[in-house]
């Protein structure tokens, strides 16, 4: 028991005590100002549909036709200026984003991202495989539909 004035709440709860307050209000502060979404919520398997395009970092623009199955698999052709490609990619249900495009030339690029909320990929990254230090950042122009 004290006799006046109480103790600072540090001596009462001691460090460990103070450090999880701190920690709790960091972790309210992430909570009010949001943290962005990396995958679909409500969809679980989204369409690239029969055409589709990206904008690359580096200043390239991919347009791509495909076919799409129902386990999210596609495949088809890629073309970027005179040059083209065969594609070959997946949509994961969790929202995973992978696809390889071989292109004449021979190099190899390998694209992958997770698909938002909004249809839009979300942290594309791509490299080509043959020239790994050779990277973009990468999404798509148009959303991805969803096909449930």
């Amino acid at each position: 028991m004290w006799i006046g004035v109480p103790p600072p709440v540090t001596s009462i709860v001691g460090d460990m005590g103070a450090t999880m307050f701190r920690l709790c209000t960091v972790l309210l502060g992430l909570a009010a100002i949001g943290l962005p979404e990396a995958r679909a919520a409500e969809c679980h398997q989204y369409a690239v549909d029969d055409s589709f395009a990206i904008t690359q970092s580096n200043g390239y623009h991919v347009t791509f036709q495909v076919t799409q199955d129902e386990t999210g698999a596609f495949k088809g052709t890629a073309l970027v200026g005179d040059q083209t490609g065969t594609v070959m990619g997946t949509i994961a249900d969790t929202g995973k984003f992978d696809m390889l495009v071989t292109w004449e030339n021979g190099s190899v690029g390998d694209y992958t991202g997770w698909v938002g909320a909004d249809g839009k990929i979300v942290d594309g990254t791509g490299f080509d495989r043959s020239n790994p230090a050779s990277r973009a950042t990468w999404t798509n122009l148009s959303p991805l539909r969803c096909a449930d």
